[in-house]
């Protein structure tokens, strides 16, 4: 795998021939987290990969040792890692047929498998699994032609919050719908105040999303057509990348040297220290964002005035699927019972994968009183905010290619024109090299 950077650039890992020849002798296994040579699995032992930062960590943990407990027959063997190369890593095992039993999944890869859909089990030959808390509209997000290849799991999506104290000191009223242009206009006035703030703050990840929504906003199309097309012209992604590029410099945007290092938004010290007024926050990770030394509010994502679309995602994005080759689907179905509709493992996993979008492990929170306030306003804004399918094609190589382009631009090592030439073509050849996931 290489990196490449300039000028502290951070792009995604690309996928070299040498892992896969790696990954084909055997030499980087999928093991359980601690690492170390994992034993031959033995009856009713299955292996469950996942990603997720270290509060869905937790409560996935918690629930896997919780349902080991309950059933003797049946051994669950927690794996994880982060959001970096999971995609990558999967498509390697799935092709030589090493995948782990249980794994999670993006539904948008799913296009990725309309020509073998058989690496991924149907799900309605699961006898033991419960499917009746999903509407069949929801499973027809994780269907490949006639075969359920996975369960989708809550409704989540991206919404903008912002520091309350900060905003009542500056005299600023925020509510409704605000375009990118007032956004600016508002943290400029801000700013001759008070020099110290900063607009926004968001890791590599949100400005990719955040430049998703402006071209959507902008040309009124998709990201990806249903044509296998970019739905934006290089004039517009231009314009894009300009407008990013002064707001790193003027402070509407925290600088890109810094946010190229951030883990994620709240791990500035600007914001942490009360000195940013906007940041970002999935739906599934509001909760803990309460525990600031100021009170957050929550706002809807900037808006071109007069868009026809937000491209803002709220759907089901994520879903648990099973390996086509599994020795132990029956168990498999068992476990994804406990986990997605049983009481004590719905109230373990909690909302770290988005609202459920199962009827009964809705009700049983909240029933429980616990889905918060907070996060039900989330709702409401991002119900008031889903206008249509955001794009039709989304991969980590279509991300590391938008990234580079924004930092390229943004540490002025390319003009917006030709960090935006660049793009187009490259990824134009990527979607080419795809065309099969279109037909």
């Amino acid at each position: 795998m290489e990196v490449m950077r300039a000028k502290g650039m951070v792009t995604g890992y690309r996928f070299s021939s040498l892992l896969i020849l790696i990954l084909m002798a055997g030499l980087c296994p999928l093991t359980a987290a601690g690492g170390g040579d994992q034993p031959e699995a033995g009856p009713g032992e299955l292996d469950f990969f996942w990603w997720g930062e270290e509060s869905r960590y937790l409560a996935t943990t918690a629930a896997v040792d919780a349902f080991n407990e309950s059933r003797k027959d049946i051994h669950i063997t927690a794996q994880s890692q982060g959001w970096d190369g999971y995609y990558e890593k999967m498509k390697v095992h799935l092709a030589l047929g090493s995948a782990p039993d249980i794994f999670q999944f993006v539904t948008i890869w799913l296009s990725d498998f309309k020509k073998k859909p058989e690496v991924l089990y149907d799900l309605r030959r699961i006898g033991s699994l419960d499917l009746s808390g999903w509407p069949s509209t929801i499973l027809d997000v994780a269907t490949i032609g006639d075969r359920l290849v996975g369960t989708p799991l809550g409704y989540n999506a991206r919404v903008l919050i912002y520091n309350r104290t900060l905003a009542e000191q500056l005299g600023l009223r925020i509510d409704g719908y605000l375009t990118w242009q007032d956004f600016n206009g508002m943290v400029q006035d801000a700013r001759n105040r008070n020099p110290r703030l900063i607009g926004y703050s968001g890791d590599l990840n949100q400005l990719y999303y955040a430049m998703i929504a402006y071209l959507v906003q902008t040309s009124g199309n998709p990201l990806v057509t249903a044509e296998g097309r970019f739905g934006f012209t290089l004039e517009q992604l231009e314009e894009g990348l300009t407008l990013f590029g002064t707001w790193f410099n003027n402070g509407t945007f925290q600088t890109l040297e810094k946010t190229a290092l951030f883990s994620s938004s709240w791990s500035d010290p600007a914001w942490l220290r009360g000195d940013v007024l906007f940041s970002e926050c999935p739906m599934t990770q509001l909760d803990e964002q309460m525990d600031y030394d100021f009170p957050i509010g929550l706002t809807r994502y900037w808006v071109r005035k007069g868009a026809r679309l937000t491209g803002i995602p709220v759907e089901t994005n994520l879903m648990f699927c099973v390996d086509g080759k599994t020795e132990y689907p029956e168990e498999a179905g068992a476990f994804l019972n406990f986990i997605l509709t049983g009481e004590e493992g719905v109230k373990l996993m909690m909302l770290q994968r988005g609202i459920p979008s199962n009827r009964k492990a809705y009700t049983l929170l909240a029933d429980a009183g616990l889905i918060s306030d907070i996060s039900r306003e989330a709702m409401g804004i991002l119900k008031d905010s889903d206008t249509g399918k955001y794009t039709y094609w989304d991969t980590v190589e279509l991300e590391t290619l938008f990234k580079e382009a924004i930092q390229l631009t943004g540490f002025g090592d390319m003009s917006p024109r030709e960090a935006a030439a660049g793009f187009m073509a490259r990824g134009s050849a990527l979607l080419d090299g795809n065309r099969d996931v279109f037909e």
